[in-house]
């Protein structure tokens, strides 16, 4: 199923959980990082019961620090 993530078409297996997409994806989530799926972000104790549709936007937000 294609999905979009951070504006990037991405391919991923059918049916999974937010979780397992993740996974599928490699992608390393810091402690201080956020999901939004459609523009609501979405809580680390209910990625495994969210799942994923055809066409749904991911977007990872990882801290940035600096002065």
């Amino acid at each position: 199923m294609k999905i979009l993530l951070n504006g990037e078409a991405k391919e991923i297996t059918g049916s999974c959980n937010l979780s397992q997409a993740l996974v599928e994806l490699s992608i390393d989530l810091p402690t201080r990082s956020a999901v939004a799926l459609n523009a609501k972000v979405i809580s680390r104790d209910m990625f495994v019961h969210t799942f994923l549709s055809e066409e749904d936007e991911l977007l990872i937000i990882r801290p940035t620090f600096g002065g």
